[in-house]
């Protein structure tokens, strides 16, 4: 799907997990006793949206809209498989008409929340994920979209909560603890952000561990070991975020050549600003002020109205003694 979540892919893999069981549970309930020409394609589009075809899918959901425009599921049912094809527009759009058809149903809320969340939307997303989560407490996937949610807002002491919570309930699931990892980054607790990624890592060797531990040990100016989980997360998935992590650690071993490459591969990509945020703000934290200006805008490009690259350029500016960049920048992370 081209992005990293820390890699979206694995995100929308994780998170997706529980469209499945909510559609069939609602053609189930909701259909049984309609025509046999609404369960058949309806079971048809899930079918086919199971087995990962997802435009098959829309054609059987849309075929169903023909006869009932306002039909609830074949509406959610469209915007999971555009969620799977990574047209989170289009989906956003049939969350947000089923969601005018039936307002208080929170099955409508936990895709709404995800599809403002890969669009980077943060805001929005936490307003859905968290009214879903009260509603669905039990459900891993709303909480760990809840606690990536906080995460990207800064919110870290609300994420680093709702971790813990959710470990309780799977203490072998390496996404909450790489979220802990996140969350214990940013408040500089470096080393239990290492133990977090670390145990994150030996529960499943993820491309997405891999680049949480390439960034706290650029935070912790360890060049070479940054560079080996880059090399680790490239191998498992290529992308814009392990491309920009490598060119950082080449470049602060001096090998500007090898810098220069990877960042011009890094561009080819897709940007995930929060992940290069990250980066941001590991550089930061060993001085490499010019340098993190340049992650940090690259962050921007992708995501202009996203406060967080905004905030660490503004704190690089002012470690440089540029005030009057400094205050621009924070107005508009403010």
């Amino acid at each position: 799907m081209g992005r990293a979540a820390f890699n979206h892919r694995n995100l929308v893999i994780f998170a997706l997990v529980l469209a499945s069981a909510i559609l069939a549970i609602i053609i189930f309930n909701h259909y049984s006793a309609k025509p046999k020409y609404f369960l058949n394609d309806l079971s048809q589009a899930e079918m086919l949206r199971r087995n990962g075809d997802y435009k098959g899918a829309i054609g059987y959901y849309e075929s169903v809209l023909k006869k009932d425009p306002d039909n609830y599921t074949a509406l959610l049912g469209i915007g999971y498989s555009y969620l799977d094809l990574g047209n989170y527009k289009d989906a956003l759009d049939k969350f947000n008409k089923t969601i005018s058809i039936a307002p208080h149903n929170p099955d409508v809320y936990y895709p709404l929340g995800v599809a403002y969340y890969l669009m980077e939307d943060y805001q929005n997303a936490v307003t859905w994920l968290r009214e879903y989560h009260r509603l669905r407490q039990d459900s891993k996937a709303a909480s760990y979209m809840l606690a990536d949610t906080y995460n990207a807002l800064g919110l870290y002491d609300e994420a680093l909560e709702l971790s813990k919570k959710n470990l309780e309930m799977d203490t072998a699931n390496p996404h909450f603890y790489r979220q802990m990892a996140m969350s214990t980054f940013f408040k500089k607790n470096y080393s239990d952000a290492l133990r977090h990624a670390q145990m994150a890592n030996q529960i499943e060797d993820m491309d997405s561990n891999h680049l949480a531990l390439g960034a706290i040990y650029l935070a912790t100016n360890q060049k070479e070991m940054s560079l080996s989980e880059f090399e680790a997360a490239n191998k498992v998935s290529k992308g814009n975020s392990a491309f920009a992590g490598l060119s950082i650690s080449y470049y602060l071993l001096g090998d500007n050549n090898n810098a220069e490459h990877y960042m011009i591969e890094a561009k080819k990509y897709e940007r995930h600003s929060f992940t290069l945020s990250f980066f941001g703000f590991a550089l930061l934290n060993i001085g490499q002020y010019a340098k993190a200006i340049e992650i940090f805008n690259m962050a921007s490009a992708n995501k202009p109205n996203y406060y967080l690259p905004y905030k660490g350029i503004a704190v690089a500016y002012r470690e440089l003694g540029n005030r009057q960049e400094a205050l621009k920048n924070i107005g508009k992370a403010i």
